[in-house]
């Protein structure tokens, strides 16, 4: 039988305390905190739910914090609400049964456990990210937090399992004046069937001293490299006055996150650790002086739920989120829309959106030149569309395609686009990186379709996209002198193509003219001008790249289409390899004189990688047939490529 000890409280003390003004004060703040902590919890865990924030594991992490907070705030302040305000001083709602009793008892430990731990787990995942890559490319994602978050909510539940059967309380006639029996929910030290009777002892070390100091050594080390890192850019930072912008303005946000990250520590410890000491120093003294006893505890009570409910639930957490996902680790910019460490390549063997043959050969010794084990030297994980090296469509095209007036090969190009936009869609989809290797320029309209599709519905934003090339590739089936589809894909794509063409009568616009931007124009029909000029499209010609330099050119690319709503949209690099000077990459169908250097294209694929928003790559129009130094060209387009995905000089 199950041991109860009465005791009784003098009628005259009970009503003395119950009634007095600063627990009425206690009761009503606990109800502020159960509004202000579920409307704040319950927004920041629908926010945090967006699939282009699930990405990160630390917003998995922060999702577990709210759903802790939640839990931890209604198993208190609930009860202190409703015994004072609801009940009128009668019994709490653990003090009606001992299944009761166990049950609050045990949601209130493991969730405020739980908090502390998942709010312990941000600063130690993101610690490992910055230190260890090996972390960050194999343990860090987002499909093993759900492990680490599922590890350590069993081991606090196991911890605080006991609760459930060896909480021990005593029974008493509590409220004299209402002549009947309710439980009162305590540990007692004295109970020797209680096999955890310093429970709170081990409840401060759990849930306060242990996460806090990981947090501190965890903070202390990302606040380090924050500040090494810092100090690295502005030793690099050449003298110019967008450069210079660009770096003040990284030091300054890395101030933002350190005083931020300081702030979130110490707030915690600040707010919990005085009802810890209370418990395991002060409450037995204080056992003889109920009235005080009472209404310190409920204040301090009230001071440790604030923690819990002010966690994620102001601009001060958006503040900290955004400046966590700006972090950089290892001195790479960590991918804001790709999920892992995978690239979906699409070799596109198809050269009928122009003239020459030969750049339909263009995949096949891009592949023999070792690129996919450079990848895999890299640590990406390499996955061939279909599992096919090689794609040419061939078995797609119809038996008969005759020109539509001027337009050749339409129903071939639009055989090959479609099936191109499903199948970068579905790597898109994935998480993955994708990786389109032409082929003529053409397959641009199968390329940013897709993407665009798989960018829409995942993250609910525009594709924008920037177009390096000596050509603007924006003609019509009115303006175009060629009748060549591989200079017309971005007036499909932008929606200036009003007439259904057999073929390419499936293609819906999908790019906004204000979210494309050329870089390496040099050889631009005057129709095109004119287009460029109406729908003010953002071009950096040869002209400015000269004028400004790459870097300035870059940044102010970047800087373009990181305005409104949308500073963060992911951006898709469309690498015509004539976009370079025919010295440095000769074998390509359409060279014009004056191009890029080596240097300059690929400053452009390194400052695209830096951004973190590079979702998907072309490296189109390389013909090896062409030339004699075609091992040059594509060993070019193999370093391009390894550019854009991280690949440093240092």
């Amino acid at each position: 039988m199950w041991n109860r000890t009465e005791f009784s409280v003098p009628i005259d003390e009970s009503i003395i305390l119950y009634r007095h003004p600063i627990l009425y004060g206690a009761a009503i703040y606990a109800l502020l905190l159960i509004i202000i902590g579920t409307i704040g919890n319950v927004l920041t865990i629908v926010v945090l739910l967006r699939p282009n924030l699930q990405r990160y594991t630390t917003m998995r992490y922060l999702i577990a914090v709210a759903v802790a907070d939640l839990c931890s705030l209604y198993s208190w302040n609930l009860n202190l609400f409703y015994k004072h305000l609801i009940n009128h001083y009668q019994n709490d709602l653990e003090d009606g049964s001992m299944i009761a009793c166990r049950i609050v008892s045990f949601i209130a430990f493991v969730s405020l456990q739980l908090s502390s731990w998942y709010l312990t787990l941000v600063s130690v995942d993101r610690c490992l990210n910055i230190y260890f890559l090996l972390w960050h490319r194999q343990i860090g994602r987002t499909s093993y937090s759900i492990y680490i978050i599922f590890s350590v909510t069993t081991a606090i539940i196991f911890l605080n399992l006991h609760l459930l059967f060896l909480n021990g309380y005593q029974q008493s006639n509590c409220i004299p004046f209402e002549k009947r029996t309710c439980f009162i929910c305590y540990a007692r030290l004295e109970d020797r069937f209680y096999i955890f009777p310093k429970w709170e002892k081990i409840h401060l070390v759990v849930y306060n001293f242990i996460p806090f100091t990981i947090m501190f050594i965890s903070t202390c080390f990302i606040i380090r490299r924050s500040a090494s890192s810092a100090n690295a850019q502005r030793r690099l930072t050449i003298d110019m006055r967008k450069d210079s912008l660009q770096c003040s303005s990284r030091r300054r946000k890395q101030r933002q996150l350190t005083r931020i990250l300081l702030s979130v520590t110490f707030l915690f410890v600040f707010l919990t650790t005085p009802i810890m000491i209370y418990n395991v120093f002060f409450r037995n003294r204080l056992r003889n002086r109920k009235p005080l006893k009472y209404i310190v505890q409920a204040l301090l009570l009230c001071t440790q739920y604030t923690s819990h409910a002010i966690h994620y639930s102001s601009s001060y957490s958006r503040d900290f989120i955004v400046k966590y996902i700006d972090m950089e680790t290892h001195g790479h910019s960590e991918w804001k829309y790709i999920d892992r460490r995978e690239i979906g390549i699409t070799c596109v063997a198809f050269s009928g959106g122009q003239p020459r043959p030969g750049v339909d050969l263009g995949p096949e010794f891009v592949l023999k030149a070792g690129l996919i084990g450079q990848l895999n030297a890299m640590d990406f994980k390499t996955i061939l569309t279909d599992g096919k090296e090689i794609h040419d469509y061939k078995e797609f095209f119809p038996a008969s395609d005759e020109p539509i007036g001027i337009i050749k090969r339409p129903r071939a190009v639009g055989i090959v686009s479609k099936h191109l936009t499903d199948q970068v869609y579905q790597h898109s989809k994935a998480g993955r990186m994708a990786l389109q290797i032409g082929g003529d320029h053409s397959m641009g309209l199968g390329t940013v379709s897709g993407i665009a599709r798989a960018t829409k519905e995942r993250f609910g934003q525009d594709i924008k996209v920037i177009w390096v090339d000596a050509h603007a590739d924006i003609n019509t089936p009115e303006t175009t002198e060629t009748g060549n589809l591989h200079g017309m894909p971005l007036s499909f794509l932008i929606g200036l193509v009003k007439e259904n063409i057999e073929g390419l009568d499936w293609v819906v616009p999908c790019l906004k003219p204000e979210n494309i931007v050329y870089i390496g124009l040099r050889d631009v029909d005057k129709a095109e001008k004119q287009i460029l000029k109406q729908y003010n499209i953002k071009a950096f010609s040869m002209h400015e790249i000269d004028r400004y330099g790459i870097g300035a050119v870059m940044n102010m690319t970047i800087e373009y289409l990181s305005k409104g709503d949308t500073a963060q949209s992911p951006i898709h690099l469309s690498f015509d390899i004539d976009a370079l000077d025919p010295t440095v990459a000769a074998s390509t169908g359409t060279p014009v004189r004056g191009g890029l250097t080596f240097r300059e294209g690929h400053y452009i694929c390194e400052a695209l990688h830096e951004t973190g928003r590079l979702v998907g790559i072309d490296i189109v129009e390389l013909n090896p047939t062409i030339g004699h130094s075609n091992e040059d060209t594509i060993t070019i387009g193999c370093s391009l490529i390894r550019a854009a995905l991280g690949e440093s000089l240092l």
